[in-house]
């Protein structure tokens, strides 16, 4: 490969991660029009990083083009974002199975099991606040991205990874801090993320991949009565 394509490559995947993190976030939100000169001038780039760069993230599903008007950020329904989590579950349940099975490494094992530790002093706190609940969002991502590395299986980490970002991509109606303000849910979340890791300690992968669904689907459920509140404030 030519060193341009090289550099050229980078810069694309460089402002791909940038407007996907702004897509995440919520800066840029559901139906956003999103214009290749105004986002070069915001992001200090050319056109064409940005062009490919779209082009990534409509094949990844958080954008989409419509002829005649160009990109604009997808909005996904409750039901869709409801199977990203059913898929989700099935695959990183998959990725708790192969990890277990093949053994993982042991600084992937300490660092689950700092984020364990680190997630049980908050818990066992009689409340939280802010800064703990970015703490227990942070430890839970921290946690699933470690095992999904850990799998060793690219194109498992890539689909789960794409079907995370489908909630977190168009539930803006729902503070991303609430999901995680239920202390007694994120006691149980904890529950979940000892009963996973020591399955995959004992090395059994049928109960570490059912753990890791079960955790999921709740997860699911908590996000569909968050909806359905916030739906009815909304009313």
């Amino acid at each position: 490969t030519a060193p341009g394509n090289a550099a050229g490559k980078t810069r694309a995947e460089d402002v791909a991660e940038r407007l996907r993190e702004l897509i995440l976030n919520g800066h840029l939100g559901p139906h956003r029009k999103l214009q290749e000169v105004q986002l070069a001038a915001i992001l200090g780039v050319s056109r064409t990083p940005v062009r490919n760069a779209l082009g990534v993230l409509e094949r990844e599903g958080l954008v989409e083009y419509e002829p005649n008007r160009g990109f604009r950020v997808r909005d996904f329904s409750i039901r869709e974002v409801l199977e990203a989590y059913s898929v989700r579950a099935v695959l990183e349940g998959y990725a708790c199975r192969l990890v277990a099975v093949a053994g993982m490494s042991e600084r992937a094992l300490k660092r689950l099991r700092r984020t364990i530790t680190e997630y049980r002093q908050i818990v066992a706190k009689p409340t939280l606040d802010d800064f703990d609940r970015l703490a227990v969002m942070e430890l839970n991502q921290i946690f699933h991205k470690t095992i999904l590395e850990q799998a060793g299986n690219g194109m498992l980490h890539d689909l789960a990874i794409q079907a995370q970002h489908v909630p977190m991509a168009t539930l803006n109606v729902i503070p991303r801090w609430r999901l995680h303000d239920d202390l007694e849910g994120a006691r149980l979340s904890h529950r979940d993320h000892v009963d996973i890791l020591e399955a995959i300690e004992r090395r059994d992968g049928a109960v570490a991949d059912a753990a890791m669904q079960r955790h999921i689907r709740r997860a699911a459920s908590l996000v569909e009565r968050q909806y359905e509140a916030a739906q009815e404030i909304a009313a």
